[in-house]
């Protein structure tokens, strides 16, 4: 077998080496070597989309129980991490390292007076992830509490901040 060395750079900048197995002796078999190509790259391509989040916008102590998406997470010390392109936040348990991916339903105006918040629907004993506001960004929307609601806000700790891995 004959290996050939291919570099790879996803958009994201991240470098992969692949090896290639070049036969050419077999009818087929370069059609099949390049379908493997390309799924190795579709996959590294998604691992380097994973990688290369943003940084945590945020922490915030969380003194409730609360729905994040379509999961239910305990009170605790929480990072907010927005997603490459900005469609997901990632809200990460720091003491346990437990992550939720949640769908950001529209992005909303800076507030002019910067405070930094978390946003919290209120339905009956519930409380769903509403918004998430940081100075300087614009704030995030998710899908919360469905029907009538009240909001609770819980004051962010830092900006900013390094996700604990």
């Amino acid at each position: 077998m004959t290996f050939e060395e291919i570099l790879v750079t996803s958009g994201s900048g991240t470098e992969f080496v692949l090896f290639l197995d070049v036969q050419l002796h077999k009818e087929g078999c370069m059609r099949k070597h390049v379908i493997s190509l390309l799924t190795v790259l579709a996959v590294a391509g998604s691992f380097g989309a994973i990688a290369q989040v943003g940084g945590p916008l945020a922490l915030a102590d969380i003194p409730f129980s609360f729905v994040a998406g379509t999961k239910t997470l305990p009170a605790g010390e929480y990072a907010f991490q927005s997603s490459n392109n900005e469609l997901e936040m990632i809200v990460r348990n720091q003491k346990t390292g437990e992550s939720v991916f949640v769908p950001v339903l529209t992005r909303l105006g800076q507030r002019s007076s910067g405070e930094a918040e978390v946003v919290f629907d209120v339905a009956g004993n519930g409380h769903y992830l509403a918004e998430l506001h940081v100075s300087a960004v614009d704030g995030f929307a998710f899908k919360a509490a469905p029907g009538k609601h009240t909001h609770a806000s819980v004051k962010i700790t830092h900006v900013g901040v390094k996700v604990q891995k």
